[in-house]
């Protein structure tokens, strides 16, 4: 029975002391604000979704912060005249708000009846408020004066029942300008989503555009194709994150002709799928002072002043990602070659067979060494300083060029110096700024077709048949077979062809000492209309020859003029070669006939 009734006595003293502690809360809660006994409070929670914006008033200034309908933040005086204000900058200022805490200070109640009004406290007058917009629903907390004793400020939300009090230096969070929290950066959106880089204007000397292309990353498309070192690019993409206006200034930039952006001297565009297109325009020099000049970017209105030097900086930024490789050759080698100047022409490219040859202005094989070097000369051309001064004591020659299956070209101008030692300058199709390559003019000349001439007049897989020679209206024919099919040699002679077949073999390595003239306007002059020497080239299994040798007069430096007849070129075959073809036909090969 006792230890029932302890039993029942405790619980009763616990209900007591439950009820009295719920009474005490509720008293707190009418008297103030509950929260500020439970825990800290503050003017803006972390947690604050449905905040839409933000007025700060102090004196006669007034500054406003707003989200739009796309969620980005804006900034002004007037709530009808806001701006694209700097995200960061209003995070920061939102994190002050967030960390500003309240101490508890007194009730109002509490304050009447110690004999305080609330213009003892500065409320009457306050130093500034600042309204808070969540979702329709307005808070506005109000600064009033400072504390003599503790150097606190006094604050309350209007229409609340008590006065807080926070560290004075927590007062110093209200922004002085709405200019403070502009957006004054050029591009802000990420650079993983731009696809596409424009550059134009007049100080950017022609076109520029960039584009990415997949795996193959940055290319520059325009004004030729070319390809963009991704570190390059990168470090394009920091220079135009940092970009930045220095201040805005009165107007509009749908005023084009007084700023100057409708000339502009510089138009840059980034590009992307997810934001759409930016342009961003340079105008003329600031008036009064040429250190800035006007910039706007588009869908703004504003104009802006920025840095003459940073403009510059970027410009030279973008110039340098034009590929140094002159040509793009997409892994594949030259196949076409096109040579020109104001008088001259040239063409050569590879044939069915892969073989090298001349297809203007008359069809011959290409020599080899000549091939190699103009191959050489175009592959490795690299543009080793940008923008320089153009060579006058240089002759322009074009140059168009294919690589592969030639279902493209590129095309270049060569400014190619008189001095053999001066480097070459190049200036690509609608651009008018000249660069210099590392290149020197070629030991050959490039727009002489005989320059080009394989000096060979038999190809390396050609197969002799048989020869007819003419000479001295005396006809002889050397066979490797005869007609039966037993083995040949010179006709008439007793000796087997075997001991001639050096003499064949050095008929077919003939070739040219020098070329002379190509389409002469007469063959007398070179005895070639009616030749000392004629030699008729038949292929195996062939019953018409298939080259003809015709020998002329002596040249002056030695040798004799020849040409292959129907190739209307004529050239020089050396001393030694004449005797070759002229020497005695008889029993004994090695019996030279003396001319």
């Amino acid at each position: 029975m006792a230890e029932a009734i302890v039993s029942r006595w405790k619980s009763t003293v616990f209900f007591m002391v439950a009820l009295a502690l719920a009474y005490s809360l509720l008293v707190w809660n009418k008297e103030g604000d509950l929260s500020s006994r439970l825990g800290t409070q503050r003017i803006l929670s972390t947690y604050e979704a449905d905040l839409k914006s933000l007025v700060f008033t102090g004196g006669t200034n007034q500054i406003v912060f707003s989200i739009n309908e796309s969620g980005d933040w804006q900034v002004g005086e007037e709530p009808n005249q806001l701006i694209e204000a700097d995200e960061t900058m209003v995070e920061s200022l939102l994190n002050e708000l967030i960390s500003v805490r309240l101490d508890e200070g007194f009730t109002l109640k509490k304050m009447r009846e110690r004999g305080f009004t609330l213009a003892d406290y500065g409320f009457d007058m306050p130093e500034g408020s600042l309204a808070l917009d969540r979702s329709g629903e307005e808070t506005v907390w109000i600064w009033g004066s400072q504390s003599s004793l503790d150097k606190a400020q006094y604050v309350m939300k209007r229409g609340g029942k008590r006065v807080y009090t926070i560290d004075d230096g927590e007062h110093r969070i209200f922004p002085e300008r709405a200019e403070d929290f502009y957006e004054y950066k050029i591009f802000i959106d990420s650079i993983e989503h731009i696809d596409r880089v424009e550059l134009g204007g007049s100080a950017a000397d022609g076109f520029i555009q960039l584009l990415r292309n997949g795996n193959r990353g940055w290319q520059l498309t325009q004004p030729r194709l070319g390809s963009v070192e991704e570190s390059d690019f990168l470090t394009l993409m920091e220079m135009l994150s940092r970009v930045q206006l220095e201040s805005f200034v009165e107007g509009s930039a749908e005023d084009a002709t007084s700023f100057g952006f409708d000339e502009p001297y510089l138009r840059l565009s980034v590009s992307s799928v997810e934001n759409g297109m930016r342009v961003f325009q340079v105008g003329d020099a600031s008036l009064g002072d040429d250190t800035f000049r006007y910039a706007t970017q588009s869908g703004t209105g504003r104009v802006g002043l920025l840095e003459t030097g940073l403009v510059e900086k970027l410009i030279e930024s973008i110039e340098k990602l034009r590929a140094s490789q002159v040509f793009e050759m997409r892994g594949s080698s030259l196949s076409y070659c096109h040579i020109y100047d104001h008088v001259r022409e040239i063409k050569l490219g590879l044939d069915s067979n892969q073989v090298w040859r001349v297809e203007k202005s008359f069809d011959r094989l290409v020599a080899a060494s000549v091939i190699n070097e103009l191959r050489e000369f175009i592959e490795g051309m690299v543009i080793t300083r940008f923008d320089v001064e153009p060579n006058p004591n240089s002759a322009r020659v074009n140059m168009e060029v294919c690589f592969g299956d030639r279902t493209y070209s590129e095309e270049i101008t060569c400014l190619v110096p008189l001095d053999l030692d001066a480097p070459v300058q190049i200036q690509f199709v609608n651009e008018n700024k000249v660069h210099e390559v590392n290149r020197v003019k070629p030991l050959f000349d490039w727009l002489n077709p005989l320059a080009y001439m394989q000096r060979a007049l038999f190809d390396e897989d050609w197969q002799l048949g048989r020869i007819d020679r003419i000479l001295e209206d005396v006809t002889n024919r050397m066979a490797r077979v005869t007609e039966e099919g037993e083995p040949g040699g010179v006709v008439g002679s007793a000796v087997e062809f075997s001991q001639w077949s050096s003499v064949a073999d050095d008929l077919i390595k003939l070739h040219a000492e020098s070329y002379v003239v190509s389409y002469p306007p007469a063959l007398d002059v070179f005895q070639l209309d009616d030749p000392v020497c004629r030699l008729l080239f038949y292929e195996r299994a062939q019953a018409w020859h298939t080259k003809e040798l015709l020998i002329g007069g002596v040249a002056p430096a030695g040798g004799r003029y020849a040409m292959l007849k129907g190739h209307e070129l004529i050239f020089i075959l050396s001393e030694a070669s004449v005797r070759t073809c002229m020497m005695s036909w008889k029993d004994n090969p090695s019996s030279n006939r003396e001319e």
